[in-house]
C-alpha cells in the first residue's frame, strides 16, 4: 500500500515516534483533526493529516504509524523524503524513551533517510537528509525533567529539542512557532492591477524566492508572460517596480504585470 497525501498550505511536516509517544495527541492539539487516541500501542494504523494554523498561514501535519527497530511501514521512508520536514516525538514518561527515539533514527538510517536538525552537514551521497525537530512530550510525567536533561545531552549534536505536554497543553504555542520556523518559508500577498490586495490567503515560498518564483506558483503561463512586478514591502518604496529576479521578503505585497 502506498499512501500519497496531497500537499496543502505552507509545507508538509511528518510526525514520527515510537508506540504511545503521543504523536496523535500532538496532532489533535495543533490541528482540527480527530485521530484515534488510546493508551495502548499501534493505535495509528495509517497516515492522518491535519492543518495547523500559524497566523494567516497553514501547515500540513501528518501523523504516522509508530516506528520501532523491528517495525517500519514500507511506505514511510518515502513519505519522510517527500515531506518538507519531520518531527520526532520522544516520550519522557519512561526510561526507555531516549532509546526508542534513537532506535527510530537508526531504523530510518537503514532506509537511507537521515533525520537531523543540520541537514546541510550531510555528506553521505547515498542518504537523504531531512530537516528535523525533536519534540520531547509528556513533560508533566514524574521524572520527565531528568529525562529531558539526559535527552538534551544525548542528542545535543543532532537535534534541537522543544519540550511539551500534549496532554496538559503546555508548550504547544512554542511548538507551533518552531514548526513554522522549521519550514523556512515566507508569506507573500498578491494584488491584481487596479484591484484591492488579497491579504487573506498568502502564497508560501521558500526563503530567498524571487518574483519569478511567485509567478510560477500563480500559474506557469503567468510566469512565461511576466514583465515586471510592483512591490509594497521590505527594502523598496511603496509600489516600486522590480524585475523578475527581485528577491522577496516575508509579508511583501506583489502586483504581477504581464504582457
Amino acid at each position: 500500500v502506498i499512501h500519497k497525501i496531497p500537499r496543502e498550505g505552507a509545507g508538509q511536516v511528518i510526525l514520527l515516534g515510537a508506540p504511545n509517544a503521543g504523536k496523535s495527541q500532538i496532532l489533535a492539539r495543533l490541528t482540527s483533526a480527530h485521530p484515534e487516541i488510546a493508551p495502548y500501542p499501534f493505535t495509528t494504523h495509517a497516515p492522518q493529516p491535519g492543518m495547523m494554523a500559524w497566523n494567516d498561514a497553514r501547515v500540513q501535519l501528518i501523523d504516522t504509524p509508530p516506528i520501532t527497530p523491528d517495525y517500519l511501514e514500507g511506505y514511510l521512508p518515502g513519505m519522510v523524503i517527500s515531506a518538507d520536514a519531520a518531527l520526532i516525538v520522544l516520550d519522557l514518561s519512561g526510561d526507555d524513551g531516549i532509546e526508542q527515539a534513537d532506535g527510530l533514527v537508526g531504523r530510518l538510517e537503514k532506509s537511507r533517510v537521515l533525520l537531523t536538525s543540520h541537514p546541510a552537514a550531510n555528506d553521505a551521497a547515498d542518504t537523504v537528509a531531512k530537516k528535523t525537530l525533536m519534540v520531547a512530550n509528556k513533560l508533566d510525567a514524574p521524572g520527565a525533567a531528568e529525562r529531558l536533561a539526559l535527552a538534551r545531552e544525548w542528542f545535543n549534536e543532532r537535534f534541537a529539542i522543544v519540550a511539551v505536554s500534549a496532554d496538559a497543553g503546555s508548550g504547544m504555542d512554542e511548538l507551533r512557532d518552531r514548526i513554522y520556523e522549521l519550514l523556512d518559508v515566507i508569506r507573500v500577498y498578491s494584488k491584481a492591477p487596479g484591484k484591492p490586495a488579497d491579504m487573506e490567503k498568502p502564497f508560501a515560498l521558500p526563503a530567498g524566492s524571487t518574483v519569478l518564483d511567485m509567478a510560477r506558483l500563480v500559474h506557469r503561463d503567468v510566469a512565461g508572460a511576466l514583465k515586471f512586478a510592483r512591490i509594497w514591502g521590505t527594502g523598496v518604496y511603496d509600489g516600486q517596480s522590480v524585475g523578475r529576479d527581485h528577491v522577496l521578503h516575508d509579508r511583501d505585497l506583489v502586483e504581477l504585470h504581464i504582457g
